[in-house]
């Protein structure tokens, strides 16, 4: 590992992720409204896991309740994208079920990752974690 710690092999897990998720979205689509929801799902999903990796790296620095801290906020930030993305689908005619399964199963991947992140930093740390 690195002397600046786990995070590029995180972030290259992120972006793998992601690009797994784009080409399932687009495999398993059975029409174009599916496709193009699973795709959009995927990549917000994605997105926002890029941003959790940086803010769980920087919430790392105080310790690891900042980074517990962090999961709870980003929780809350991807629910909304949920819905707001749900809605997204609807009004614009496409697959509200697609982009639904898109996000949420990206997210369980993504979210692995990113706690996984988090424990390898906090081993790195040693056991106060900064």
């Amino acid at each position: 590992m690195s002397a600046g710690g786990p995070f590029a092999k995180f972030a290259a897990l992120v972006a793998g992720a992601a690009a797994a998720g784009l080409w399932l979205a687009w495999v398993v689509g059975r029409s174009a409204e599916q496709r193009s929801a699973a795709m959009v799902a995927v990549a917000a999903a994605a997105s926002s896991s890029g941003l959790g990796l940086v803010l769980k790296r920087k919430a790392m620095e105080r310790g690891l309740n900042w980074a517990l801290g962090v999961v709870g906020i980003l929780f809350m930030v991807r629910l909304g994208m949920v819905g707001a993305g749900i809605w997204w689908a609807a009004s614009a005619g496409l697959s509200a079920m697609a982009f639904a399964i898109g996000f949420l199963g990206e997210y369980v991947v993504l979210q692995w990752i990113e706690i996984s992140y988090v424990l390898a930093e906090q081993k790195r740390r040693g056991r106060g974690g900064v």
